[in-house]
This record gives C-alpha cells, sequence and structure tokens, in this order.
C-alpha cells in the first residue's frame, strides 16, 4: 500500500465527511484512511461507519478519550503504507494535494515531501497562502523556526520504525500542544529531509475554538520542544554525529525563542479587549532575544490575526468591505507601541511596522499609520 491517512477524531461530525471526501478525489487511490475516533460523543463515528460501508479504505478505530497524540500514535501502529500523511478531522486536502506530495517525494528519494498550505477562514475564506519556501527541509531549518502544518507532508513510514538501534518514533504525549513541531524535528534527527513541491496541497482551517487559542501554554510548550532539540543536538555534536552546518548556537536560540515569545504574544494582544497588559507579561516572562526589526514583527502581526482571530490580515473588516478599522487594529497599534516604548524593536520603530505591514497587506501607508 503506498500510502497510510491517519485522521484523529474528536467530536468533529460537523466536518469530518469534508475531510475524508477530500481524499476520496484524489488521483491517487491506493492509501488507507485510518481515522482514530477519540471517545466522540456527536455523530462524527456514524458518519465515518457510514462511509466505510461504501468504501472500505476507511476505516474507524475506537478509543477510550486520551489526547490526540495518543490517537495519532495509534494510527501510526496499525498503518502500513509506505508513506505517512496526517490530516486533522476539520481541515482537507485540496485536489491533487495528495498526489503532489507522493510525486514530490519518489522523485526526490529524500523520504519525505512537503508543500504550501491555505489558510481558510470558518467563513470559507481563503485568507492567505503559507508555507516553507526553501527547496528542502532539513534538521539546520526547523531548528531555525520554520513552520510545517500537520497534513501538508508526507514521511515515509520507515523513518517512524525502529532504525540505527533508535526505538520506534511516536508523539510525545507529554506534550499537549506544539507536538507535531517536536516530532518533525525527531524526524530531522534521523535524516528526513523534505522536498518542497512549492503547490498548495491542502486547506488549513482557521477556527476561535480550536485547542491553539492558549497563546500561553503554546508558548510553554514551543520553549520546551526548542530547548529541548537544541540539547539533543549539543549532545550529537559531543559525540561527533551532527553535521558541522547546523547551527546550535546559544545566540541562535535566543533569536528562535523571542520570536516565539513576541509571536505568542502579539496573538494574545488582538486576541479580546484588554489583553495586551497580558501579552506584555507574557513576553516579559519569557526567555529569548527581545530585540525585533519591524518586518518581522509585520510577518508575525498577519499570521496573529489569522491564527488567533481567523480573519484577513488587513484593516478592512471584512464583512462590510469598507475602510473602517478592523476590531484588532487599535490592539496591534497599541501593542507595537509599547514594544517601541520598551525599546523592543530595532530600525525605525513603529512606523516602520506600520508601513510594512501596510505593504504586506496591500494597504495605503497612510491609512495604516
Amino acid at each position: 500500500m503506498q500510502l497510510s491517512i491517519i485522521i484523529p477524531m474528536y467530536n468533529a461530525g460537523a466536518t469530518i465527511a469534508r475531510t475524508l471526501s477530500s481524499l476520496r478525489d484524489q488521483e491517487c487511490q491506493d492509501f488507507e484512511a485510518l481515522v482514530i475516533d477519540d471517545g466522540s460523543t456527536d455523530n462524527g463515528p456514524s458518519i465515518v461507519s457510514a462511509l466505510a460501508k461504501t468504501d472500505p479504505r476507511i476505516r474507524l478505530i475506537s478509543q477510550k478519550n486520551a489526547g490526540v497524540c495518543a490517537a495519532r500514535n495509534h494510527g501510526l501502529d496499525l498503518a502500513s503504507g509506505d508513506f505517512i500523511l496526517f490530516l486533522d478531522a476539520d481541515d482537507w486536502m485540496l485536489p491533487r494535494g495528495v498526489d503532489l506530495l507522493l510525486k514530490t517525494a519518489l522523485r526526490s528519494q529524500t523520504g519525505a515531501a512537503v508543500g504550501k498550505f491555505n489558510m481558510v477562514s470558518s467563513r470559507g475564506d481563503t485568507l492567505s497562502v503559507e508555507g516553507p519556501w526553501s527547496d528542502q527541509i532539513a534538521h539546520n531549518h526547523l531548528l531555525g523556526g520554520i513552520f510545517m502544518t500537520i497534513h501538508g507532508h508526507i514521511v515515509a513510514r520507515r523513518f517512524y520504525q525502529p532504525m540505527n538501534g533508535l526505538p520506534a518514533l511516536r508523539f510525545d504525549p507529554a506534550l499537549k500542544l506544539i507536538e507535531d513541531t517536536d516530532l518533525w524535528i525527531k524526524l530531522a534527527e534521523r535524516g528526513v529531509i523534505w522536498q518542497n513541491s512549492h503547490a498548495s496541497v491542502c486547506a488549513y482551517l482557521m477556527r476561535s475554538d480550536s485547542r491553539s487559542v492558549d497563546f500561553a501554554a503554546m508558548l510553554h510548550y514551543a520553549i520546551t520542544v526548542y530547548q529541548n532539540a537544541y540539547a539533543r543536538a549539543s549532545a550529537a555534536r559531543a559525540a561527533g554525529a551532527l553535521a558541522h552546518d547546523i547551527d546550535i548556537s546559544p545566540a541562535r536560540l535566543d533569536v528562535v525563542l523571542g520570536n516565539a515569545a513576541v509571536g505568542y504574544a502579539t496573538r494574545l494582544a488582538i486576541s479580546r479587549p484588554g489583553a495586551v497588559v497580558q501579552a506584555q507579561a507574557l513576553l516579559n516572562s519569557s526567555p529569548g532575544l527581545k530585540r525585533y526589526e519591524p518586518v518581522r514583527l509585520a510577518r508575525l502581526a498577519r499570521h496573529a490575526v489569522m491564527f488567533a482571530l481567523g480573519d484577513r490580515p488587513d484593516m478592512a473588516t471584512t464583512a462590510s468591505h469598507v475602510s473602517a478599522p478592523a476590531p484588532w487594529w487599535d490592539a496591534l497599534r497599541q501593542w507595537w507601541a509599547i514594544l517601541d516604548h520598551s525599546g523592543c524593536i530595532a530600525g525605525g520603530g513603529l512606523p516602520d511596522c506600520l508601513a510594512h505591514f501596510a505593504q504586506m497587506s496591500n494597504l495605503d501607508a497612510q491609512a495604516a499609520a
């Protein structure tokens, strides 16, 4: 079998049919879809059961509620395909997305492939096309904080199996968030190199009720994942087992942690009225370099609007298509003013942040100021 697709499901009755339909529409038909029901209490399992009766490639596997890591690990234990694709039960693959990943992985012979992803709002609007831009993604890229969505890539199953004296590789159930980044880094430590298809392969649904809205917790786990990854890399270098061109300097780790801190703090600052004070406290209590280029802050702000609010990263309210400021705009300006006053913004400070944000979002720079 060419591909195993592992889909953890918990109370996803509203979306699971679309998720599975996106797989059946691919050119590749040599796959198994393992839906791991993690103790759902809605109609999701009955929907999957009905679909499985007409398509034997779909399997429903039930377990007591144990969390997404346990569900994905259960799927890995059962998988038989040459490649593994993880897919959440509220996301979906784009037409030919699976095909592009498989063809890219087989052609490159690196054991893995990655693509871009469309960020989609709950209204069905495509907010942005995101994803890695390098031709290949390897260990050094991931240590720099590069982001890949969980269903935007595939990896050969052999890398999850015991190899070179190492045990089978699984998601760490101690990580309640950022567990996917942790696993990708560990795969890279085993030699996985993702070849980039340079095409959008999947859709990532932005939901305000997802588990990725506890920004303080996300930052905590991100810090844990990167500190542990750098510690493992340092031990490997001491043993002569780490490539010389991989940068694991303390200065680089400081930048990675600092970017994570200001990124999650920015999401918190614009997520609800009055959250700017909590965001400042979160940033101040976190490790990492607290000096940011305006272009970096503008990029992080665009992602914050999409990830935290599921909204378009422009000033206009998307519903009315007028130039009235979006509700988060004043909070973002206030947040950047605090950073500027604290000496955290390099270059031209707040005006440069506004100018870069306007340019990225196709706004009039005077209106943004």
